[in-house]
Formats: C-alpha cells, structure tokens, sequence
C-alpha cells in the first residue's frame, strides 16, 4: 500500500471509531489526530538491504541450548552464506571466536572460552559441522524446515541493531528474545497473516529461549527503548483497562497501524497511548 492511500485508509478508520462516540465532534477528532500521529511514526524508511533476512528453523528451540548458544546460533545464520561446494547448506569461512567476540564488541579471553564451548555444544547438537576452513550450518532446507516445525525470519536491520546497542553475552541473549519473538509471528499472506506479537504471548515465547518472563520482558522493554521494532502503547477495552504494548517489525509497520486502526474500530481497544 503505497504512503498516501494508508493515510487514507488510517484516516477513515477512525473516523469511524471516534467520532461517533464523542458527543462534542471537536473532542472525536483531537482524538483522531493523537492517535494518528501515533501509528504514522511506523512510516519507516528501509532500503533493500536492511529488509533482507535469514531463517532459523524453529527445531532450535527443541535442543538442550540455553538462551546464548541459541542467540549464538542466530547471529551464525546472519553470517552465513551458499558457496558453489555447499549446495543448499550455509556456511561461514575460518569461523572463530576471537572473530565472534570481535562481532559482539568484546575482545577478552573469557568471552573466547565462552564462545568456543557454546559452538562446541552447536556441533555436538548437529546444528554445525566441521569441514577443514569451512563450518556448515547443518539444517534442512526452507521448504523441508517449513515442513517440518517451521522456521522463523530474522531481519538484518533488527540483527544489526541489536548488535549495535548491545555488547557481548548480553547481545546474545537479546537476539534469542528476538528469536522467541519471532516464533509467535507468522509472515503469511492476508488473512493468513499474523504480525503483531501481544504481551499476552510471552508466556508462550519465553520457555523456547529458557529465559524467565522477567528476563523477557526487560529485553522487550529493552527492544521498545531503543526502537528495534515498531510498537504501539494501547489500552484494551475490558474492565481494567490495562495498558500493553503491541510489536510489530519495522516492515510490517502498515500493519500494526492497520490491526490497530481496526481493533479501535471494532471496540476491542480503548485509545492509544503512544
């Protein structure tokens, strides 16, 4: 949808929604511009690179990893690349952990141990095989991963920023929460589309990374902060009126708006917030 015709469409929406329920007209569209002000701040600007991803399949999840070898496991897909030797299988030329570290921000020896035990637990899992220089990113294709549990999307504009405002051990673990994130979107077509994550699925995502609802909730907080994703502040339409945030990726900014735009519509939220 191009810019011009989603202001349109985010326009009539709550004109909609706001208008008739406000007695003073006046007081319906102070509200109509708030609230559109808030879901056009998802008019991002991507060029082609920063849209670009990777793909995880979501067997991850099934392993015995904890949440920094999983984070590890995503950062190694970004990396990863096909060679004319390697068919349909990724790989990563003269991988090591002095390169990790320096990936992450951190040159110490500590972080190198960590690192080469972790890529060990990888290997030992069947997830990374050794070829002499070259290290294969042992999974299935796309459309057999896609058959079998699915996988998930990674972007690289989101990858780089988490890698950008996070160093070290702490990197990691943010891009497992972003991979757990991910496992509850699913990028389909229409009304196959599901792209906005909704804090009540934490409890669904946090198990798969092994971290605490804690520890998830403060790297989500961390994501909203530092604009990693697109988000909106809501209030829900039930009795406690309670506050929660909506997610979404930066790419699908139209379509958090949209959801937004038509929950409002629907009564099933109050206002936004922000």
């Amino acid at each position: 949808m191009d810019n011009k015709k989603f202001k349109k469409t985010i326009q009539e929406l709550l004109k909609k929604y706001y208008v008739p329920r406000d007695k003073k007209v006046s007081n319906g569209k102070e509200k109509i511009i708030t609230t559109y002000n808030s879901l056009m701040k998802h008019n991002y600007s991507l060029n082609e690179n920063d849209t670009s991803w990777g793909w995880v399949p979501k067997s991850i999840f099934n392993a015995d990893l904890n949440s920094e070898t999983i984070g590890l496991f995503g950062l190694l897909v970004m990396d990863a690349g096909i060679t004319p030797f390697s068919g349909a299988k990724r790989v990563i030329i003269n991988l090591s952990a002095k390169d990790l570290s320096n990936s992450l921000g951190v040159n110490h020896q500590n972080l190198y141990t960590r690192l080469e035990k972790m890529l060990q637990e990888l290997s030992d899992n069947g997830f990374l095989i050794e070829n002499g220089k070259y290290t294969i990113i042992n999974t299935e294709t796309l459309s057999g991963a896609q058959n079998n549990g699915g996988y998930i999307k990674l972007y690289t504009y989101a990858m780089n920023d988490i890698l950008k405002k996070s160093h070290g051990l702490i990197a990691l673990k943010r891009i497992a929460t972003y991979m757990a994130l991910k496992s509850e979107i699913y990028e389909g077509k229409n009304d196959k589309k599901h792209v906005i994550f909704k804090k009540y699925q934490i409890k669904y995502a946090n198990p798969r990374v092994k971290q605490s609802e804690t520890v998830f909730k403060r790297n989500l907080d961390w994501f909203i902060k530092n604009g990693i994703l697109a988000w909106n502040l809501v209030i829900t339409m039930n009795q406690y009126h309670n506050k929660q945030y909506y997610v979404a990726e930066k790419i699908h900014g139209y379509d958090l708006a949209m959801d937004i735009a038509s929950e409002l519509n629907e009564n099933k939220l109050l206002r936004v917030v922000e």
